[in-house]
């Protein structure tokens, strides 16, 4: 099967894409050089987008308690994480230890996760399945240095949104940019289709 893309004229917004990407990059480039503000702003981010969550899980709920015979616990869910959100906006020192916290447990989970498959891949027969064991005590090790030491949580959580997001502006630059040189093209892409 075929799937042709048509660009029918000169795309003439391209640069918003770019402009877009740019912004992003210059985010990112902000918040490393300067982690201490990125990271308040982070954790008054975390905070409100606790808030955000629970208020849609509140409404979630209550709209759907006729149909949805589990809405109560959304509704319990939904309560919390406003609670939680309000607490965090009035007291980001909290705020930003609950960010240096769950990011630990984030790492703990990984490394967790990438411990126990390393036995899948030496049952299967890898043999570098320890790098995978490796990797996984690597993360445990993290975990609890980001948690005990708050100045390395504090620039681990702002390189590991700031990286991505250099990386995501460069894409999106990239795209805007391939888009003003286009011009008016036709794009073929094979797609294969495999039956199950």
């Amino acid at each position: 099967m075929k799937t042709v893309y048509r660009i029918l004229g000169k795309i003439k917004h391209w640069w918003m894409p770019f402009v877009a990407g740019l912004i992003l990059v210059i985010a990112s480039l902000l918040m490393m050089f300067y982690p201490g503000f990125a990271f308040a702003g982070l954790a008054v981010w975390f905070g409100w987008m606790l808030f955000a969550m629970g208020g849609f899980n509140f409404v979630f709920a209550i709209r759907s308690r006729k149909v949805f015979t589990g809405w109560i616990w959304y509704l319990f869910l939904g309560l919390l994480e406003m609670g939680l959100g309000v607490m965090l906006l009035f007291h980001p020192a909290l705020a930003a230890q609950a960010l240096i916290v769950y990011l630990a447990f984030w790492l703990v989970y990984l490394g967790t996760m990438r411990m126990s498959f390393s036995f899948v891949l030496k049952e299967i027969g890898d043999k570098y399945w320890w790098l995978s064991l490796l990797g996984g005590f690597i993360m445990w090790l993290l975990a609890f240095i980001v948690l005990f030491n708050p100045v390395v949580g504090a620039l681990t959580t702002v390189y590991f949104v700031a990286i991505p997001m250099f990386i995501a502006g460069l894409l999106a630059m990239q795209f805007g940019w391939t888009l003003k040189k286009l011009g008016v093209k036709e794009m073929v892409i094979e797609e294969e289709i495999i039956a199950e």
